[in-house]
């Protein structure tokens, strides 16, 4: 559906039963639309009002995406954008104005993990690219191509408080955030651990709830925290909190 600012209307495009529903939507910088489905990827180039091109796995064919149930789209950067999906992996798309395509699969994201589904996409600002799982967290490493996998064991301080990340998130002085499915918040800067912010109804300045699906910073700094049937969590520097649970 796209919406006309001026007519203040909608126009319905019909796909010819391609696309079942749409989980993720990303736009290059030609201006197409990545729509992300359990049917694969559909390019829509909204100026032609066309869907241009779909993007499937196909059987036996190593040279495509390696699953066709995608998840989230990430773009890294002009030229590139990640899909992930539910399989454990996640595939690096290559492409020009043309559309031309290169296909790159990242296998095994966690070990032996086959069924993990991949939630989301970071790049921080050294360059590595952090891939949020049901399994915990695997950071890439696109020089040496290598991932290093970030899980829950016990009580060490330098790993993950549980596997089931929903996203992660770098401000400006490159605290990594974590939300996670049901344990709240946790962040790392540099070698010092994790600290983790969770729900705690005995105090009053607390998380709202601990399923946090999305993590972003606004002009000032300030965290922001989308919380599943908490709202809108509000965090600054100082560790005070506001929640805004009508938005």
């Amino acid at each position: 559906v796209l919406f006309n600012r001026e007519k203040n209307t909608f126009e319905k495009f019909n796909d010819n039963g391609v696309l079942d529903y749409i989980r993720d939507i990303e736009v290059d910088e030609f201006g197409n639309l990545w729509l992300a489905s359990s049917n694969g990827i559909t390019i829509f180039d909204p100026l032609k009002k066309l869907f241009v091109k779909q993007i499937r796995s196909e059987p036996n064919n190593p040279n495509g995406p390696i699953s066709n149930n995608i998840t989230t789209l990430f773009r890294e950067k002009n030229g590139i954008i990640w899909a992930t999906t539910y399989s454990n992996a996640v595939t690096k798309i290559t492409y020009n104005r043309n559309l031309d395509l290169s296909f790159e699969n990242l296998k095994e994201i966690i070990r032996d993990k086959k069924g993990n589904a991949v939630k989301s996409m970071m790049k921080d600002s050294k360059g590595n690219i952090w891939i949020s799982t049901f399994e915990g967290i695997g950071i890439y490493n696109s020089v040496t191509g290598k991932i290093f996998a970030i899980r829950a064991s016990g009580n060490n301080p330098y790993s993950l408080k549980e596997n089931g990340v929903n996203t992660v998130f770098e401000d400006r002085s490159g605290t990594i955030w974590i939300g996670h499915g049901t344990v709240g918040i946790s962040k790392i800067k540099s070698n010092k651990g994790f600290h983790v912010l969770a729900r705690d109804s005995d105090q009053q300045e607390t998380l709202a709830g601990n399923n946090v699906m999305a993590i972003h910073t606004d002009k000032d700094g300030t965290l922001w925290a989308n919380i599943v049937d908490g709202g809108i969590h509000k965090i600054d520097f100082h560790g005070n909190y506001d929640t805004y649970p009508s938005i």
